[in-house]
């Protein structure tokens, strides 16, 4: 019997240190969570205007098939003028050339054209235009100024996809 009181005294004890220890955390006040997130959207526009970002993708939504999440790093990256987009394909494609292995919407080089529009107060649309030769693609990007992004990939030769995900921001 005293055994049993001493187990339940010290665990009465350890729990009420573990909530005063969780109530001495300091919480971001309301004035430093708006100025995270000034300096995240300050950081956003500043990597689309200087070009150099990189979106990380983690899911998918097909026009014909299921949506489902993405396990492996799919991305797509932009540094000066050129593009590394490593995006996978579902869906349907209207042509293939025979004989030529085929990568689906993955492109490693330069861009063709490459424009940043403000849709709205919180939201920036960028246009990348990419040729390859036998394909043009356009990836139209939606990123909100705390770093989520949309990716839309349209193509000559396949049906249009489109992608969710996050900016990388580094802090």
């Amino acid at each position: 019997m005293v055994q049993i009181r001493k187990g339940f005294f010290f665990g009465a004890f350890l729990a009420m240190v573990f909530c005063l220890l969780a109530c001495s955390v300091s919480k971001m006040t309301s004035e430093e969570k708006r100025m995270k997130r000034m300096m995240i959207a300050q950081k956003v526009k500043d990597s689309l205007d200087n070009r150099t970002f990189k979106i990380d993708l983690n899911y998918v939504i097909p026009r014909r098939m299921r949506a489902h999440s993405l396990e492996y790093g799919y991305s797509i990256q932009v540094k000066g003028d050129s593009v590394d987009a490593y995006i996978p394909f579902f869906g349907e494609a209207y042509r293939a050339e025979y004989g030529i292995q085929d990568e689906g919407l993955k492109y490693k080089g330069p861009m063709s054209g490459y424009e940043v529009l403000p849709v709205k107060k919180d939201l920036y649309r960028v246009n990348i235009l990419a040729k390859k030769p036998l394909d043009e693609i356009l990836y139209q990007i939606e990123v909100f100024e705390n770093g989520v992004a949309t990716l839309y990939v349209r193509s000559l030769n396949r049906e249009d996809i489109r992608f969710n995900g996050e900016m990388v921001i580094n802090e």
